[in-house]
């Protein structure tokens, strides 16, 4: 079964890749990844770290399990992961474990998930070894 792994950070620009993901898995039969990484806070003291990263990691728990039932709902098998890491580092791991085939990114050019993988600005671009299938934020 084909694996398809949409990278969301919750924008209007990735649920646009996870629809896109959606309409793509139901053609081809695959099993979807939802994955949102969250980057580790490296200032300030330990304790507002972790309080931060906490309320981080329940915000998008949230916000990911209503995505999950839309998905769920169309009748797409699917998985999910939220962890906190370098977002490249995150995303390669992710891909390697999962033996990832197609990632589908939404980009709306500013600063979105997708936009990492396809729209050189100030980061550097994620360099991965599958396609990948960009999906235009519609205005």
């Amino acid at each position: 079964m084909e694996q398809i792994m949409v990278p969301i950070d919750f924008t209007k620009a990735s649920v646009a890749g996870v629809e896109k993901a959606i309409s793509i898995a139901i053609e081809r039969d695959a099993e979807l990844h939802l994955v949102n990484i969250i980057a580790p806070i490296k200032s300030g003291p330990l304790e507002i770290q972790l309080d931060h990263t906490l309320n981080l990691l329940r915000e998008h728990e949230a916000k990911l399990s209503s995505l999950l039932t839309e998905v769920d709902r169309r009748g797409v098998k699917i998985n999910s992961k939220i962890q906190v890491a370098n977002f490249e580092k995150g995303i390669k791991k992710y891909l390697k474990d999962h033996k990832i085939d197609l990632i589908v990114v939404g980009i709306n050019g500013s600063h979105t998930v997708g936009d990492l993988f396809c729209v050189g600005r100030d980061e550097k671009l994620i360099k991965v070894s599958c396609p990948i299938e960009v999906v235009k934020q519609a205005s």
